[in-house]
């Protein structure tokens, strides 16, 4: 017997959305990790070594393409964040502050 399916209710969506950015945090924690040792590799490595990441390959350089990934983080960070505040604002309820730490 086959069962139809039943669009998601707006509770299966929130629940939805809210394990996919649990999973992509847990993602973007992992990265940063990843982001803080090759930081400190590339300050082991000779100046010559370091110098590759700004050489073009395929195109791109890793400094450009690092340059394009840390503005597209920072827009949906803001985009983000004004999510956020817009739950606050339209519920005047907030379990949790959204703070958001300011860049160095």
């Amino acid at each position: 017997m086959i069962h139809a399916m039943h669009p998601p209710t707006q509770h299966d969506t929130w629940s939805m959305m809210k394990d996919a950015l649990a999973r992509a945090c847990d993602d973007f924690q992992r990265a940063t990790e990843q982001a803080v040792r090759l930081r400190t590799l590339l300050e082991s490595q000779s100046a010559d070594e370091v110098a590759r990441a700004a050489e073009p390959h395929d195109g791109a350089s890793y400094l450009q393409v690092l340059e394009r990934t840390c503005t597209a983080l920072a827009d949906m960070r803001a985009a983000y964040h004004a999510v956020g505040q817009t739950i606050v604002a339209r519920t005047a309820v907030a379990t949790t502050p959204i703070t958001v730490p300011r860049e160095p």
